[in-house]
């Protein structure tokens, strides 16, 4: 299963409560819209990693994770 999420700045939001509700693709990719401070993309990014998702593909601001 895949999710894309391009949610015009409400990616940060929708992937914590998607972790916290336990909801895992097996591939979640997100575009991060910019401007926006590149801490939140990283802290959006750290907190996939920390769920076991590996970043398999970056580009621009578009970004891809594969579950492990």
């Amino acid at each position: 299963d895949m999710v894309k999420l391009d949610i015009e700045g409400a990616e940060h939001d929708t992937i914590r409560a998607m972790l916290a509700d336990g909801v895992l693709p097996s591939v979640p990719c997100v575009e991060f819209d910019q401007p926006e401070p590149l801490a939140w993309a990283r802290a959006s990014t750290a907190s996939l990693r920390a769920a076991g998702y590996l970043l398999v593909k970056v580009d621009g601001f578009n970004v891809t994770f594969v579950r492990s």
